[in-house]
């Protein structure tokens, strides 16, 4: 029989030591042959990116040896760290971002050279094997000596040990690589200052030629209201991709052979496509010359489908999973990528896609297998709330779940409030045992996905232009008050969490004084101009398109600045910060400490050594969850916690 305590109060066996012993991240799914590789990240080896490799027979291999680590820098976000063909193994290595390789199950050699001292040194992405030519082909991250960061395709011989040589240059950015079937063109994407690649892409062929240069290139699709990726070669020779100039990120196709023609292969109000935050994610991936399997997100939830290329129809592929990401084709004709839904977390898996029977290769956690453990998760509740000038937004709300607790009659439990980092990402609904934490100790969990973020379409994401700092907090006040109104939570208990710019939004939210009493910000923005002025190159002229023009508008970057009303916060807030964050540098959150701390607002603030954009080591992911849970509880919450 369920014992009768307050909702906050109630002991779980999902604790931080489980979550951070028992659980690894999952991403970049790779196929060579019948080989299936992907990538681990290990908290308990320090956040280590380990490039796993499936065989035929089952077994699974680590190829990433100690103290190396399967992780690139460029753009800071990574992505595309590890290229793979015809057994060749071609990685980036974190510590000092050369690119290396492997062959035959041999130890890594480096193909780039190291730093030169008080000189240049480069960093690595989104490679493809150009086999015939015996190089590498993809971008490179070049940073100079006078702090200067200069953006190129490059190739890379395998014996040469030089840098690359340079075949795309002059644009800010580059991304997606990709040789056509017979080697003899490339495809790509750039973009340049101030867009973002959601904002405005552009796709470029150019012919290859015999010194291995690029020959006659031009655009065939983007411009400055259209935002493209994921560029693939079909084996006809014509390139699939998907753009978002309907209003959606559908898919097209460019008949490179033929008359040169753009065509859409699926209109649909559905997003094909996400945010090009990281390089190589793909949604698709061709099973047969006629035949491609997809994923693609539709009225909040993702879908996994068969679309066939001849006769146009799109057929789902009846699966358990609502979230899936790095599609790939298996040899052996089945769908190979991770897949999670709200009751299983993120696996690699292989999805026979006529029948939909799934094979699970590696589960981030086997946590959640564990019957006695999946008596405690909390599945969400998708729900759409008015907000601001007769809009709707939406946010997932996940009830406190715990079979051997119930709250007294009439109570109703606190609420956190999560708010997603980009600001142009989304929140997933995906099994994740950090959301488990809260709701089986009686919290409730109330993740939004406010105007401006992915998955809705292009409208939906635009709302945040030069609207930053107000369309997102308007919505997170608004789906909190949402959740009280309806009787889902206790609104003299609400608080705030968010990473990067989701403690942004945290921040901008506590100083408005409305609904939460308090909050936390991992890695957040206190200071908008300063961002502006000390982040890295991809996000350097981000912020003009989510405010305004700097210095031109200084005016706004001061009234959207958390810093500015730091009188207006009147409430607990604890922060979280990585000392290596070149993103959101440390001085972000210590000019808010400073200032709360002045006026003697109750504050916390811990500082991770070694931790960058992101908490990646288990001590420091265990030790954060664990102080925001204590901080609310005693200035907040006023609970007793049963642990």
């Amino acid at each position: 029989m369920a014992e009768t305590l307050p909702y906050g109060t109630w002991r779980s066996p999902i604790t931080s030591d489980l979550i951070v012993g028992e659980t690894i991240g999952l991403a970049t799914v790779l196929v060579d042959g019948t080989d299936i590789y992907w990538i681990e990240s290990r908290p308990a080896e320090g956040g280590r990116n380990v490039l796993v490799r499936r065989g035929p027979d089952g077994t699974g291999r680590d190829i990433t040896p100690p103290p190396f680590n399967a992780r690139t820098r460029v753009h800071e976000y990574g992505g595309g760290a590890v290229t793979i063909g015809g057994g060749l193994v071609c990685f980036s290595n974190f510590a000092d971002q050369r690119l290396y390789r492997q062959t035959g199950g041999g130890g890594p050699d480096a193909i780039t050279p190291a730093p030169e001292p008080n000189g240049p040194s480069w960093r690595y992405a989104d490679g493809r094997i150009d086999a015939s030519r015996g190089r590498w082909i993809g971008v490179r991250e070049e940073h100079r000596a006078d702090g200067s960061v200069v953006n190129a395709l490059v190739a890379v011989e395998r014996d040469a040990g030089a840098p690359g040589r340079v075949l795309a240059e002059g644009c800010d950015f580059y991304a997606a690589p990709r040789l056509s079937p017979d080697g003899t063109r490339l495809g790509w994407l750039s973009w340049n200052h101030p867009h973002m690649p959601w904002v405005s892409t552009e796709l470029w062929l150019a012919c290859i030629a015999d010194d291995g240069s690029l020959a006659k290139p031009k655009r065939v699709a983007g411009g400055p209201r259209e935002a493209i990726c994921q560029p693939e070669w079909a084996p006809d020779g014509s390139l699939i991709f998907v753009s978002d100039r309907s209003g959606w990120w559908n898919l097209y196709r460019c008949d490179v052979g033929g008359d040169g023609a753009v065509r859409t292969l699926c209109p649909r109000e559905a997003e094909f496509g996400r945010a090009h935050w990281i390089f190589d994610w793909s949604s698709y991936a061709l099973l047969t010359p006629d035949r491609l399997a997809c994923a693609y997100r539709e009225a909040g939830r993702g879908w996994l489908a068969l679309f066939d290329m001849t006769r146009g129809v799109l057929e789902p592929v009846e699966t358990r999973f609502t979230e899936f990401g790095w599609v790939r084709a298996g040899a052996d004709g089945r769908i190979v990528c991770v897949a999670g839904s709200p009751t299983e977390p993120l696996a690699v898996v292989a999805i026979d896609p006529g029948s939909g029977g799934t094979e699970v290769l590696r589960r981030s956690t086997a946590l959640s297998e564990k019957a006695d453990l999946r008596r405690y998760l909390s599945v969400p509740r998708h729900l759409e709330f008015p907000t601001e000038g007769g809009r709707t937004a939406f946010a997932n709300y996940y009830p406190p779940a715990n079979p051997d607790f119930a709250a007294p009659d009439g109570e109703r439990p606190p609420l956190l409030v999560k708010c997603h980092g980009g600001p142009t990402a989304g929140a997933s609904s995906v099994l994740d045992l950090r959301t488990q934490f809260w709701t089986s100790r009686g919290i409730a969990v109330l993740d939004v996905n406010y105007g401006g973020s992915v998955g809705y379409g292009r409208a939906y994401r635009d709302r945040l232009e030069g609207q930053w700092g107000i369309v997102d907090v308007e919505d997170c006040v608004n789906a909190a008050r949402h959740a009280i109104a309806i009787g889902l939570t206790d609104g003299a208990r609400a608080v705030i969490t968010g990473g990067s710019a989701g403690g942004y939004t945290v921040l901008a939210a506590l100083t408005r004084g409305e609904v939460f009493k308090g909050g936390a910000s991992y890695y957040g923005v206190s200071d908008v101009a300063a961002l502006a002025r000390d982040t890295h190159k991809f996000e350097s002229r981000y912020l003009d398109w989510l405010i305004g023009p700097y210095p031109e508008r200084a005016d706004l970057y001061r009234e959207r600045s958390p810093l500015t009303h730091a009188e207006k916060l009147n409430c607990p807030v604890i922060f979280f910060q990585g000392d290596e964050d070149k993103i959101v540098p440390p001085n972000q959150t210590e000019m808010m400490v400073e200032a709360l701390r002045r006026r003697g607002i109750p504050v916390g603030y811990l500082l991770f050594a070694g931790e960058q954009h992101g908490f990646r080591r288990a001590d420091n992911i265990k030790r954060a969850l664990d102080a925001e849970l204590y901080f609310y509880a005693a200035l907040i919450f006023r609970t007793r916690l049963g642990f």
